[in-house]
């Protein structure tokens, strides 16, 4: 169903769109968990380690908190830079739909157009259908969203279906539309 490649082939694309999380309260919940796991360890390091008073009823060693505190202070930017990084990109090029979903995929997808039985522009619910945004597999059925509740949706010769989250679906079918009429599948 995918074949994966180092980056797109240097050819002309039919559509192309890049698209990034900008829901508010996503925005919000995650720079709020993540301000709030390095404050919290930074806080706890200083008054513990500078201060020498202990942090919290229980604290931990000394030395333990010098390792786990820089990993949990870590582990915040680095969820933070996730979501600040992610973005899908989505091309048709003349006989394929190429996905790169970064930073999750290190390589793009490569659909064949020739996989693909049936596709159509719908409206979905993401948390209903998929249980929410970004890259999500189940057994038959796998979906590429970041934003929203359109999309296309492929369905493959073997069965299985992709939903493939866009701003433009219309547009994305039209292309798929013409890069098959011209590599005489339809």
């Amino acid at each position: 169903m995918f074949t994966k490649i180092k980056a797109p082939p240097d050819e002309t694309f039919y559509f192309h769109e890049e698209q990034r999380f900008h829901q508010l309260w996503l925005w919000t919940l995650i720079t709020a968990l993540s301000g709030l796991v390095i404050l919290l360890f930074v806080f706890g390091m200083y008054k513990q380690l500078y201060l020498g008073e202990p942090w919290g009823s229980n604290p931990m060693p000394d030395v333990l908190l010098w390792i786990l505190g820089p990993v949990y202070i870590l582990f915040g930017f680095s969820f933070f830079w996730l979501f600040v990084t992610s973005r899908m990109t989505t091309e048709v090029l003349k006989d394929a739909i190429i996905i790169k979903y970064r930073p999750f995929h290190r390589k793009f997808r490569k659909i064949p157009l020739v996989h693909i039985a049936n596709y159509q522009a719908r409206t979905y619910r993401p948390i209903a259908e998929f249980g929410g945004w970004g890259v999500r597999f189940w057994p038959y059925l796998r979906a590429y969203n970041v934003y929203g509740n359109r999309g296309v949706e492929l369905e493959f010769m073997n069965g299985r279906k992709l939903m493939i989250g866009s701003q433009r679906p219309e547009e994305l079918v039209n292309a798929i539309d013409k890069a098959r009429s011209e590599i005489g599948l339809d």
